[in-house]
């Protein structure tokens, strides 16, 4: 519910500090106390602070919660999400996303994405998650395959989403954002790319990018709008080629 509408409103107060800490361990649990608040970025516009108790408001509204929750830092949390796509060797139609099952909470299957740390950029970002929650292998030939494979694959990627997340884990007080980018594997490295779940993931697939299926059909949080979006132009681009070939 928008802050604009008045009512009457009690939230619930969740501080899973316990869970959080390791991320800003000297972090004041009081975001008024938090001087560089205002600095943060936030693709919804600068940060407003909610007179009464000096937290950030969530700039979609109220979310039934309030304080950090289990989100790392008050007000917006950065994070990145790559989207990987190929057409399957076996059915050459078909358009599959790489997909990672999430240890915690529910076990959502996923795009393999994270927090953005401090210091770090997105792309750097967007690399590690995947290299952590999908290519965990032992096997040394097999991690260099995997390194070498996704050195080619991360060379070139295009964004396609940017802005506010709408995560099960939001608060009145904290929010996450992501900035969604894609990559398209060649048939050559879609045959060849080994997957191995690690880090946050307890599983990870080729996932094929269809309504019909429940782990697709349901993935988290807003996961899937961003994926349709991708897969109607994979679809398209490709429809497009064969035409030009008749």
């Amino acid at each position: 519910m928008p802050w604009s509408v008045h009512c009457t409103y009690a939230p619930i107060e969740v501080n899973k500090f316990e869970l959080i800490e390791k991320w800003e361990p000297d972090e004041p649990r009081d975001a008024s106390a938090i001087p560089q608040l205002c600095k943060r970025v936030s693709y919804e516009g600068p940060i407003v602070l909610d007179a009464s108790t000096g937290r950030p408001l969530n700039p979609r509204g109220r979310t039934g919660v309030s304080g950090r929750g289990l989100i790392p830092k008050w007000g917006p949390n950065q994070a990145a999400d790559p989207i990987v796509t190929r057409f399957d060797p076996a059915r050459p139609t078909v358009v599959q996303m790489v997909a990672i099952q999430r240890k915690h909470g529910a076990r959502e299957w996923a795009i393999p994405g994270g927090f953005v740390d401090p210091g770090d950029t997105v792309s750097k970002t967007l690399r590690k998650e995947f290299t952590e929650e999908a290519g965990n292998l032992t096997d040394p030939e097999q991690q260099a395959l995997f390194t070498r494979l996704t050195d080619e694959l991360f060379a070139s990627g295009r964004v396609v989403y940017q802005g506010y997340v709408d995560d099960p884990r939001n608060t009145d007080n904290t929010w996450m954002e992501t900035t969604a980018y894609h990559f398209h594997c060649s048939p050559e490295l879609s045959a060849m790319l080994p997957l191995a779940a690690g880090d946050d993931a307890s599983d990870v697939m080729w996932l094929d990018i269809d309504d019909s299926i429940d782990k697709y059909a349901n993935l988290y949080a807003s996961h899937k709008e961003w994926v349709d979006a991708v897969a109607v132009k994979i679809r398209r681009s490709k429809g497009g080629k064969r035409k030009r070939a008749s």
